[in-house]
């Protein structure tokens, strides 16, 4: 009945595969991962990715799970299909150089995909553009994929554990790898069962969210990431940590674009500015390249 037409993308973990169902004579997208043993933490990430994904399923700016099953020693979940790849390929494309409108409307539409998940108690926690799907055509229109990294929990521990991308991961938060290695898998719930529990400080998981939504902006205006890391290891973000404001001078970036960006991307993460203020902030700025 399912006729798999071709790779469409693969990580660490997982590939994902178009499909033609002749059922219904649509295409999806499916995504493929090993199951892992009952018990085991593989096997609760996928329990935990579908079960909080099912619960923000039925808003725009998610791409909607169909349904979940184990074959074997796969999961495989069933997506709706987005024929344009994902905002990582359209940002190295050059498809918003220039484009205010673009910019403005892809992130006024991730900002109510995070909010949605954020009404619904789900942080996703691995936001990045390689995440961020696109359809084809003139309306751009894109939806937040890939729960596998999401929790319930409101606040973090930090210097503990984090799971997502180096690139969109907020300081004092990717040390786990520095003590366990990348090789090493985590329970993402281990991050979260002992916040504050021996004074560890904490933070929100919003807030994690809310600096990667300030380094995407970052990549959708200038193509780049800021560093590699944000730990003072990194010799630009050394830089950032000196002087925050001017660090981006070099960008040219105008006066409110920089202001927003850096209020997205405040060190202490119960000063960050709000997922709310910053979609309203990217509303009214009418110009987010140097002239």
């Amino acid at each position: 009945r399912v006729c798999i037409e071709a790779i469409i993308g693969s990580g660490s973990s997982s590939v994902v595969f178009k499909v033609h169902d002749s059922s219904n004579d649509r295409r999806y997208a499916v995504k493929c991962v090993p199951r892992g043993a009952e018990g085991s933490q593989m096997y609760a990430r996928c329990t935990r990715e579908r079960s909080l994904h099912m619960r923000v399923n039925g808003h725009q700016g998610i791409a909607t799970l169909h349904r979940a099953f184990t074959q074997g020693e796969h999961v495989f979940f069933i997506l709706d299909l987005y024929g344009g790849g994902d905002l990582y390929s359209a940002i190295e494309s050059g498809m918003f150089n220039g484009k205010d409108h673009l910019v403005r409307a892809v992130f006024i539409q991730l900002c109510d995909a995070v909010a949605h998940c954020h009404a619904c108690g789900v942080y996703h926690l691995d936001l990045k553009p390689a995440n961020i799907v696109m359809n084809e055509g003139p309306a751009m229109h894109i939806a937040l994929t890939d729960f596998g990294m999401a929790t319930t929990h409101h606040t973090t521990r930090r210097a503990l554990c984090f799971p997502g991308s180096d690139l969109y991961t907020p300081p004092g938060m990717s040390s786990m790898f520095k003590l366990v290695g990348r090789n090493s898998l985590i329970d993402v719930a281990e991050c979260f069962l002992l916040v504050n529990s021996d004074g560890c400080a904490s933070t929100p998981t919003a807030a994690i969210d809310v600096w990667a939504l300030g380094i995407i902006l970052v990549n959708l205006i200038t193509t780049v990431n800021p560093w590699h890391v944000a730990e003072p290891r990194d010799r630009k973000f050394a830089q950032y940590l000196q002087d925050p404001p001017g660090y981006f001078d070099p960008l040219n970036l105008s006066t409110d674009v920089k202001s927003l960006v850096l209020h997205a991307l405040t060190i202490d993460p119960y000063n960050r500015i709000s997922l709310t203020a910053m979609r309203d902030g990217v509303r009214k700025i009418t110009s987010f390249f140097p002239r």
